[in-house]
Formats: structure tokens, sequence, C-alpha cells
């Protein structure tokens, strides 16, 4: 049970989504029926991925599971950095500002050890860099994305700034407004 809850308890994610944790438990839940678990193995499965929603136990093996979902908060400080950086990279559509208090407030729910408030005091302090690429991307070709790739490499966050160049035809595809 706890190895299926695991693998199944990420198995939909979208960081703009509230529900990962039920659409995760009801994607289990199909599968179990199609592959003709028993009825209450499916519903303490679905219940232990639904348990990491708030990080409280029903049971031994949600505990388990919660301890491991939630064990980066037990690495060195480098590594909650690193973390750090690839959290900020999922969550890239949030404004900065409302990241950062937002990022906080869940890292003092969770714990209070000095590495935590270490890696928040490092979130309060950080200043991301932050590139700007300008085009008009009259068509975006290859040459075009591989630039963006090496930006994002050096840059926490890249803006792609659409300009509107009067020698090129309109844009046959819509301009993403996040």
């Amino acid at each position: 049970e706890l190895f299926l809850a695991a693998v199944y308890h990420d198995a939909v994610y979208n960081p703009k989504s509230k529900t990962n944790e039920i659409d995760s438990a009801n994607l289990f839940e199909q599968d179990a029926i199609k592959a003709n678990y028993k009825a209450d193995k499916i519903q303490l499965i679905k219940q232990i991925i639904l348990d990491t929603i708030t990080h409280k136990a029903s049971c031994a093996e949600s505990e388990n599971l919660i301890k491991a979902d939630l064990n980066i908060f037990n690495q060195p400080l480098t590594k909650l950095i690193e973390f750090e950086h690839q959290i900020f990279k999922e969550f890239q559509f949030v404004d900065y500002l409302t990241y950062k208090k937002e990022r906080i407030t869940i890292l003092k729910k969770f714990t209070t050890s000095d590495t935590i408030n270490a890696l928040i005091q490092y979130i309060e302090v950080r200043k991301p860099l932050i590139g700007v690429f300008c085009g008009s991307f009259n068509p975006f070709h290859k040459g075009h994305y591989n630039v963006l790739q090496k930006a994002e490499r050096i840059c926490d966050k890249v803006i792609i700034a659409f300009g509107k160049n009067p020698d090129k035809t309109e844009r046959d595809w819509p301009i993403p407004q996040t």
C-alpha cells in the first residue's frame, strides 16, 4: 500500500493547481479499479495519498509517506537552496513578491529548525537574476530557442518581451499572456 501511495501521490502535478493530491488519488483509484484491486485496499491507498494534503496521518502508512514527503526539510542548507531554486523556476508564473511571501509562509508552517530558518533568511534577502529576451520572434525559431535555453541557465527567470517589427507581417500565432 505504501509503495503504491508513494508512486501515485504526485502522479498528477501542476504548480497552478490546488487539487494535485486529489487528482492523483483519483487517478490511482481509476487504475486500481481497472486492475481489480479490492475496494478496501483502494480506499486505504487513496486515503494515504489524500493525507499528504494536510500532512496529518490517518494511519501508520500515511505517517511513513508524510515523513518521506517532508524529508527534504532534513537536508543540509546547500541542498535546500538548490531545491528552492528549482521550486522558484516551477512557479515562474507567480509575481516574485507574492512567491516570496507565500514561500516563507509555507516554510514557517512546516518546521522551525535552524536550517529552515536559514533558508527563510536566504529567501528574504535573495535577489533573483532576471533576464529580458526581446524580439519580434516572427517566427520564433531554433536560434531563438537556443538563446532562451542559454539565458535560462544563467538567469533565475527569463521574460520574453515580444515587440512588433513593422517590416514583418503580422504573426499568425497567439502570444501567451501570463
